[in-house]
């Protein structure tokens, strides 16, 4: 039952889209009419916003996430594990709101801040697998599903971790599965960080 609780509270936290938010003072404009992704996510508000607003949006997704895992270790016996539960929960409504019609943002923001309070040294040596591969492939979506995949391998040691892990991964599959088909073809999104990070230096 307390686990149901924390997964409610961190949905509801989660439908607090803050790229919405950002975008309607920001454009007037809803987040999910900007740009051909309509994501409500930081990548696309700081494409047609700007940073600032980019930097808001992320400060926003953490701040839920962090909300939700605080009430979850007030309120949960099982320790450590409510963080887990509580992001959870919170990407389940950052992905989908049911305010609107269950279609919402990839989730990134949420999942990488829990995993980084579950473990942060787990956290950061899967979050350089998945840098190393979107430098080399120039996919966003393969790295960030590469993440998940790595933190799943590396921290889960109990049937709870792994459980919650595989629904972290699963959901990351699911919300970029439209980029990630489209790998095989070469038709994918590319994103050259390192020569965008030369051209600014």
């Amino acid at each position: 039952m307390q686990i149901l609780f924390i997964l409610i509270i961190g949905y509801g936290l989660g439908n607090i889209l803050t790229g919405d938010i950002v975008s309607r003072i920001y454009t007037k404009k809803s987040a999910f009419e900007l740009g051909t992704s309509h994501n409500p996510g930081m990548a696309n508000i700081t494409a047609h916003i700007g940073i600032i607003p980019g930097i808001l949006v992320l400060l926003g997704d953490i701040l839920k996430t962090v909300i939700a895992i605080v009430i979850a270790i007030k309120c949960f016996d099982g320790g450590r594990m409510g963080i887990l539960y509580a992001g959870l929960g919170a990407t389940l409504g950052h992905n989908f709101p049911f305010w609107h019609h269950f279609k919402g943002g990839k989730g990134v923001t949420t999942t990488a801040t829990t995993i980084f309070l579950y473990s942060p040294m787990l956290a950061f040596i899967a979050l350089i697998a998945g840098l190393i591969v979107v430098i080399v492939t120039k996919y966003l979506a393969l790295g960030a599903v590469v993440i998940v995949f790595a933190y799943m391998a590396l921290v889960a040691r109990t049937p709870q971790e792994l459980l919650v892990c595989a629904l972290f991964t699963a959901l990351m599959v699911y919300r970029n599965y439209s980029q990630l088909k489209l790998i095989p073809s070469g038709q994918a999104e590319k994103n050259d960080i390192l020569s965008k990070f030369k051209k600014k230096h």
